[in-house]
């Protein structure tokens, strides 16, 4: 009974090291062994976990139609979708959420598979992740935003797509740090310079609308900028 308990855990870890390698045949084998489709390393990490993580989008599909439980959580309380959003792996990430995967799924620090790709600068999967009903100002433990990590990391492009998608520049993380201010922190001037413009027209606007001028018809049309970078994404 151990030899078999023994090889069955040798199975196991070999069909994980076969998915991180992208060894398909290995895989399969290794499945038609016995060795367990959901079987986890010591930090809780699944075989199709490191398969999303690295793009395998094969391996990945392979494991699921195998039986492979794809909102499995790492001891973190990380699913493969956001192994899949940290590598930046779009197609992975949209494959998973075609058979379930819920986007606003939070791990133990509340990281959204959003935030991960946010602070990464993976942009087109932060944009798929919206457009799917991923919140843009879900906070982490620490009070953090996908805006706020994007700052972090100098990501000026995914730092615009979320302003103009109703990011609330104003949010403090539990630090009482703006990301215009955690970008600053971490040499981004460029994207602070942004934030801080766009909250100064947004501040402007506000005035003029509550105390336009007879005649005047720029707060209309700054009403209209203040509602496309204010109203959240569905």
């Amino acid at each position: 009974m151990a030899s078999m308990q023994y090889n069955k855990e040798k199975l196991n870890t070999l069909l994980i090291t076969a998915a991180a390698a992208r060894n398909i045949e290995n895989v399969k084998s290794l499945l038609k062994q016995g060795a367990d489709v959901d079987a986890r390393d010591e930090d809780g990490s699944t075989a199709m976990m490191f398969a999303a993580l690295y793009g395998y989008l094969d391996i990945v599909n392979y494991l699921v139609d195998r039986g492979a439980k794809v909102d499995a959580r790492d001891k973190y309380g990380s699913t493969a979708m956001m192994y899949a959003a940290d590598g930046g792996h779009l197609d992975t990430v949209k494959y998973l959420v075609d058979r379930g995967s819920d986007p606003n799924s939070t791990n133990k620090s509340r990281w959204t598979a959003m935030m991960l790709a946010a602070l990464r600068g993976h942009l087109d999967t932060v944009k798929y992740l919206v457009d799917h009903g991923a919140k843009v100002d879900a906070r982490d433990i620490g009070g953090k935003t996908a805006m706020m990590l994007a700052a972090q990391g100098g990501h000026l492009d995914t730092v615009k797509y979320l302003a103009e998608n109703g990011a609330n520049l104003s949010l403090e993380n539990n630090n009482g740090e703006t990301a215009a201010m955690v970008a600053i922190k971490n040499n981004h001037k460029d994207i602070a310079d942004y934030l801080n413009s766009v909250m100064q027209l947004m501040k402007n606007t506000e005035k003029m609308i509550n105390s336009p001028s007879p005649g005047d018809s720029t707060p209309k049309l700054n009403h209209e900028l203040l509602r496309i970078l204010r109203t959240p994404k569905e």
